[in-house]
């Protein structure tokens, strides 16, 4: 266990490679959120980059690729000048494909004397020079989560441990998926009682608190629907006191949702004109208006007006029918809000039903990230 105060960062779900939101957006904020939080994070024994770096597979000649090698590359140097430990998590494999392997080699060929791991399997670490115990919890350990809690318990066991003080986590607590029975998602509980000080898990993108898990959410938007705040979690635990502090993504991307249901085509032509110029540009607007042809047609002339902004437009039709399909895919679950985070995981129970080969899981994984943009 701890002999002395802990200071560590989490960031987790950044997803370079992202088609919504770029690769060199999210690169820019990541450097300004090092450089306007660095009074901080200077002050940190361990940087954690708990899963999701990655978007996806990058072509090695992709420009997204060399951007966030660059970057990671940057990470690096930053915790080597300021004696910060570096770790790693894999999260989701349709996401990461271990690409962040590279920095091994990057650290090797640099010959950097940089304390740094990289981990994609269940671990326990034992840092022996702060006496910290961490457990790592990759995403997709075992396809059930009960599975991966037994794996946890005979990995403690092994080391002759009952409790560890931190862990560091890729995947979903039930508290975060209510109402919804999933094989995949963690028991909160059990976990709490596993650990002395706090949990950190990525995967869902929404920022929450829970008891002593501290879910930090994604680093950066990436979808409609996720107007709160972005950023990381600065955490402090010692032998007798803990805290922890939301460090806002002070340049996240903007995905604004209009809705203008239910109002008439000059009053909507009107509050358009006006709420568009309350909004950054280069950001992502979602209109909600009536299935009107000309209101819809009218509106659509707005991207040529507002060039700078990426428009999104839904209708009542176009609603209804996308809600009426995942509910025929989900219909032998009861009653419960379909969201985001929840129809990745709800779409693949009902697809293992059919033995469908792991493989084209993985494709189907990777496919289905545009889909959800869109619902």
């Amino acid at each position: 266990m701890i002999n002395q105060t802990i200071k560590y960062l989490v960031l987790s779900d950044i997803h370079l490679g992202n088609t919504r939101n770029k690769t060199e957006n999210i690169v820019n904020n990541l450097r300004l959120y090092l450089k306007e939080h660095h009074a901080l994070i200077k002050q940190s024994n361990i940087i954690f980059l708990a899963g999701d770096i990655f978007d996806k597979l990058l072509m090695n000649s992709s420009k997204e690729l060399v951007l966030a090698t660059e970057w990671l590359t940057e990470v690096v140097m930053y915790c080597k000048h300021n004696s910060i430990k570096l770790r790693i998590l894999e999260g989701t494999p349709s996401h990461d494909w271990e690409q962040a392997k590279m920095l091994t080699a990057v650290i090797m060929k640099l010959k950097l004397n940089l304390d740094y791991k990289y981990i994609n399997t269940l671990d326990i670490e034992i840092m022996h020079d702060t006496g910290l115990t961490i457990l790592y919890v990759p995403d997709e350990y075992k396809h059930n989560a009960m599975d991966t809690y037994n794996e946890v318990i005979k990995l403690m066991k092994e080391k002759n441990l009952l409790k560890v003080d931190i862990a560091i986590m890729h995947g979903a607590f039930k508290y975060q998926l209510p109402m919804i029975e999933l094989e995949s998602s963690h028991d909160e509980e059990l976990y709490l009682n596993l650990v002395e000080h706090y949990i950190s898990i990525g995967h869902i993108h929404t920022s929450s608190v829970f008891k002593r898990i501290l879910a930090e959410g994604s680093f950066d938007r990436l979808v409609h629907g996720e107007e709160e705040d972005k950023g990381g979690m600065l955490i402090t635990i010692s032998p007798n006191d803990n805290s922890f502090k939301f460090l806002k993504n002070k340049h996240a991307l903007t995905f604004k949702t209009f809705d203008y249901r239910g109002l008439t085509y000059d009053t909507v032509i009107t509050s358009l004109d006006v709420d568009i110029k309350k909004v950054p540009k280069g950001s992502h607007v979602r209109l909600f208006v009536d299935d009107d042809t000309s209101l819809v047609r009218a509106v659509k002339t707005f991207k040529n007006k507002y060039s700078d902004y990426i428009f999104k437009i839904e209708t009542k039709e176009k609603t209804k029918a996308n809600e009426v399909n995942i509910m025929e895919k989900v219909e032998h679950i009861n009653s419960f809000n379909i969201d985001r985070n929840n129809i990745k995981e709800l779409l693949k129970i009902e697809i293992k039903k059919h033995n469908v080969d792991e493989k084209d899981i993985e494709i189907f994984d990777t496919e289905l990230e545009t889909i959800i943009a869109d619902l």
